[in-house]
């Protein structure tokens, strides 16, 4: 009879092994916010931060979205046009599977000096997946929490992503608005 129940505890404890390895290998979703300063995944601002303004306390602003709509009340704010000096992006690295960016998108802007059509490009380990491009709707206001990018069978590992602006070369002196909120990895 001892020699039964040895070899069934030794089955026992392999499955509870593989089923504890298995529960730790579960995926969980990480939301990076666009002001995060520290930790492992952190937005860098180029060619410099001060390129980029952080918009809800930027008061010479045109996008001036509602801050309590905004992921932690923040987002970055960027207009971009081939005229506009020094190319703007932001890069970042990450270790998992999927990866979606939020974007806060201006619609029917007040003012002339407001463009809204937000056009970005974005390249995961020197992929460049189709572009987002929205263009400004008919009415006043903002969307919020509006996935510009979603990738979701990334292979396992650390990937490195880049976002830039789309900016017809026909029409250099259009602008493109970028308004970042939030990433969210797993």
């Amino acid at each position: 009879m001892r020699i039964l129940i040895r070899p069934l505890l030794g089955q026992a404890h392999v499955s509870l092994i593989l089923f504890t390895t298995f529960a730790l290998a579960a995926l969980h979703n990480v939301t990076v916010d666009d002001s995060v300063l520290t930790g492992t995944v952190v937005p860098q601002y180029l060619p410099s931060a001060s390129a980029w303004n952080q918009g809800n306390t930027c008061q010479g602003c045109a996008a001036q979205p509602d801050p309590a709509m905004a992921y932690n009340g923040t987002w970055h704010d960027a207009s971009y046009s081939l005229l506009s000096g020094p190319f703007l992006s932001f890069e970042f690295s990450f270790a998992g599977t999927a990866l979606y960016l939020y974007f806060i998108l201006a619609n029917a802007p007040n003012f002339l000096l407001l463009t809204a059509t937000t056009s970005v490009n974005v390249t995961v380990d020197g992929v460049t997946f189709p572009p987002f491009v929205h263009f400004p709707t008919p009415g006043a206001g903002y969307q919020y929490n509006v996935p510009v990018f979603a990738a979701e069978s990334l292979a396992s590992g650390t990937h490195t992503v880049t976002l830039q602006p789309i900016v017809p070369t026909s029409a250099p002196t259009d602008s493109v608005l970028m308004l970042f909120d939030y990433l969210i990895y797993s």
